[in-house]
């Protein structure tokens, strides 16, 4: 896991104009955030209903799990224990699986490390802490570009030569999304032009 990125002492929340003429733009959908090391575009709403339901059923599946296996220790007799333990283990084991799960963050973010020449998509966990899911090199982008979704709402893709595709960044309004747009093209695909001509 980075030192960055789990530093969060580094992170300084900007509103209005930033360096390169970027505005964190919270009421369009997104929020910008700089530090030392790059910065982070997140989602500016709430989390999905469905995942909060979703993290709290599988929190309460764990729980029972951990008081299944607690139960079956302390009520077996002594001399089953032996053959029940491999059933009080899977238990526990379950229950730490899913209270894993239950504590993950709601949402993910992405870090764009111009230091180290990387796109990160983390997610910061309950217990304040963060989780790298996917670590992207500026190389292996083609392009950066925005779509429209409808009339209000665009999305902003980052696209790859030879990965999985491409993946939304960030949404919102297009006339917000389009100086993101810029300074993600010039940090991501040109910078890696100019860094290997």
């Amino acid at each position: 896991m980075s030192d960055l990125a789990t530093d969060r002492r580094d992170v300084v929340r900007i509103r209005g104009w930033m360096p390169g003429g970027l505005m964190a733009m919270s009421s369009s959908g997104f929020d910008v955030e700089e530090a030392f090391w790059g910065y982070t575009i997140s989602h500016a709403g709430g989390p999905r209903l469905a995942l909060v339901l979703v993290q709290f059923l599988v929190l309460l599946t764990g729980a029972l799990c951990a008081a299944s296996g607690m139960t079956l220790l302390l009520l077996s007799p002594v001399s089953d224990i032996v053959f029940r333990s491999p059933l009080i283990f899977g238990c526990f084991a379950f229950s730490l699986l899913l209270m894993w799960y239950a504590t993950r963050g709601l949402s993910s973010r992405y870090e764009i490390d111009t230091h180290r020449s990387e796109l990160r998509r983390v997610v910061l966990n309950r217990t304040g802490l963060l989780t790298i899911q996917a670590r992207y090199g500026f190389d292996s982008i083609a392009n950066v570009y925005v779509e429209a979704v409808n009339d209000q709402t665009s999305r902003l893709y980052v696209r790859f030569r030879n990965g999985p595709g491409r993946i939304v960044v960030a949404s919102g309004k297009p006339e917000d999304l389009e100086p993101l747009s810029v300074r993600l093209r010039r940090d991501m695909v040109l910078g890696v032009v100019q860094r290997n001509p």
